[in-house]
Order: C-alpha cells, then sequence, then structure tokens
C-alpha cells in the first residue's frame, strides 16, 4: 500500500485486487459508472458493469469498451431493443451478435436475416426467424450440420422435411427431419382415432416409468399415428 492509498476510497486503490473487492459492495450508480468507464483493469470495470442500470451507459460501454468481456458484460444487461439497434449499427461482429440473440422485433430479425451484410449474423437472424424460405435456405444449404438441424427444426413444410429426411448427409439431420415430419403432420392431422385399447402402460413399453398399478388405454389415430392415453 502506498501513502496515497491512505486517503482515497477503495475503489481508487493503486492494487487491482483491492478495487475489486471494493466494487462488489458498491451499490452508488454514479460511483459504478465512473469506474466502468474509466478503471483501467478491465475485470474492474466488468464488475462495475455487472451492477449498472442505465441502459444508455451500458450501451456507451458495450459499443466503446476495449475489452471484449466488458462489452459482452453490457450487452447482457441491455433489455432496451433501441439501444440493441444502435449495437447491431457498429461494426464489431461479436458486440452485433450478442445483441441481435436479444432482439425480440420479428420484423426487425427478419429485416437482418436478409439484409445484414455480414453472413454470421444473417445465419443467426435467420435462425431466430419463422420465416420459412430463410429456414429453408438454411436447412439445404449450410455447410454446418447443427444449423441445418436448428432450421429443420422450425420448418413446416412437409415437402422440404421429406426431402431432408432422405437426403441430408447427416444422420443426425435426417433424424431431426423425421421427428419434425412426424410432428408438423400431426399438428395438422384432423384426428381420426381408434377404439380405445387397454395396455399395461401408457405406452405398452417395457422400459417406461409409468404406475404400473394404473391400468392404462391407448387409441391411435388412423391418419398420422399419434397416440392418446389416458388411465383408466
Amino acid at each position: 500500500m502506498t501513502l496515497i492509498d491512505l486517503f482515497k476510497p477503495k475503489w481508487k486503490h493503486t492494487k487491482s485486487g483491492i478495487r475489486e473487492n471494493a466494487v462488489k459492495k458498491l451499490s452508488n450508480q454514479k460511483t459504478l459508472v465512473e469506474i466502468a468507464l474509466n478503471d483501467l483493469n478491465s475485470n474492474v470495470r466488468k464488475l462495475a458493469v455487472f451492477k449498472i442500470s442505465d441502459q444508455k451507459i451500458l450501451t456507451e460501454i458495450a459499443i466503446k469498451d476495449s475489452d471484449e468481456s466488458v462489452r459482452k458484460t453490457a450487452i447482457s444487461h441491455i433489455d432496451d431493443q433501441n439501444y440493441l439497434i444502435e449495437i447491431l449499427k457498429t461494426k464489431n461482429a461479436k458486440s452485433r451478435i450478442e445483441a441481435i440473440k436479444k432482439l425480440k422485433d420479428s420484423n426487425i430479425i427478419l429485416d437482418i436475416a436478409k439484409n445484414d451484410s455480414d453472413p454470421d449474423i444473417r445465419l443467426i437472424a435467420g435462425l431466430m426467424s419463422k420465416d420459412q424460405e430463410i429456414l429453408t435456405y438454411i436447412a439445404r444449404n449450410n455447410y454446418d450440420y447443427s444449423n441445418r438441424r436448428s432450421a429443420v427444426e422450425k420448418l413446416t413444410d412437409l415437402n422440404v422435411l421429406t426431402e431432408i429426411k432422405e437426403t441430408d448427409k447427416s444422420e443426425d439431420v435426417r433424424r431431426s427431419a423425421s421427428f419434425r415430419f412426424n410432428d408438423v403432420k400431426r399438428e395438422s392431422c384432423r384426428h381420426i382415432f381408434n377404439e380405445w385399447k387397454r395396455v399395461s402402460c401408457c405406452v405398452d413399453a417395457p422400459y417406461c416409468n409409468c404406475d404400473q398399478t394404473v391400468s392404462y388405454e391407448i387409441r391411435e389415430c388412423k391418419l398420422c399415428g399419434l397416440i392418446s392415453s389416458r388411465t383408466s
């Protein structure tokens, strides 16, 4: 400790570790903002950012701070959609990705998915959207199987799902397309059920978790195969 440290508040101490501990105990927003904007240590700034509520200040930090983890922390605490859009206007790809994940306006998300100059941003927005044309393009063409699978899980076109479950090079994607196909088919089905029949458990399977002391009945849709169950 230097002599000058004796006459300063601990959040201005020369040792960053002491400043960190001091910030953890602070609640005064004005002081926290000063620290977040001016402290030379990124860990200290991040701790201060974590406790700031002012959306405008958080946006300034998200745009201007030199440290990625500080910027990310700031964005994680921004809920105001207009300020998130301000971050999306910047050129920092990582900050833009964090910001787009917090958007809620489907029209803005769709506009980004169609028009943003960054393909990675377009991809993220596309997977967030419900636009079937964009999702179909991703499901058919994206090089990453996990992105294709994510798109498949939001598709509603049975023809496209049939194509993917039969032709995608990834078994995982084909399986997801098959599951999604069945789900969509069942969701759109005007169910015509067979008669109820008594079974030993709700799915009549040896490894289910049903209460074996209870009797179950099931019935199956003649059109889509959906199984409905009830206790009897």
